[in-house]
């Protein structure tokens, strides 16, 4: 039952973040060039970074697959995964692209969006250093096994 529950939550999931951006192309009509092609190209990137995520680590993969019983996707090593928490900073950009696309519309500032934007991008960034802990972003993992080398018997880092 557990589970059955887990994988309906990662497909609503899924179909959210799959049909996103269509949801700001009914704005296109009310903003500047300027504003609309930097907040675009805010969030085209971020979601560039977030489906790369999902491609790589696949779908169990992206929601913490070990907690709820699938087994671990391998270790992945090249894009996205060249940069510390993809995911969280494609996320950060796609929110900052649609408060920008949103935070000002035909009749001047939202401050509420603005507001909302700026408080999902702290969460965004807590939870970055929530799971970054004391080492900077970038652990040191053994080769064969993926534990943290200060945990593992073989010590082969990568």
């Amino acid at each position: 039952m557990k589970m059955r529950i887990a994988t309906y939550g990662l497909t609503v999931f899924h179909f959210i973040k799959k049909y996103q951006p269509y949801t700001l192309i009914q704005w296109i009509p009310y903003y500047q060039p300027l504003r609309l092609i930097t907040s675009g190209a805010c969030v085209i990137f971020g979601q560039i970074l977030n489906s790369a995520v999902y491609r790589s680590l696949g779908f169990e993969g992206v929601y913490y697959c070990r907690e709820l019983g699938y087994p671990a996707p391998p270790w992945v090593y090249g894009f996205p995964f060249i940069m510390p928490h993809p995911q969280y900073i494609g996320s950060i950009l796609t929110v900052a692209g649609g408060g920008g696309w949103f935070g000002i519309g035909p009749e001047g500032p939202r401050m509420d969006i603005i507001y909302l934007t700026m408080y999902v991008i702290g969460l965004y960034m807590y939870a970055m250093m929530f799971e970054r802990g004391d080492k900077g972003g970038m652990t040191k993992r053994c080769v064969s096994c993926g534990n943290l080398v200060e945990d593992c018997s073989n010590k082969k880092e990568f």
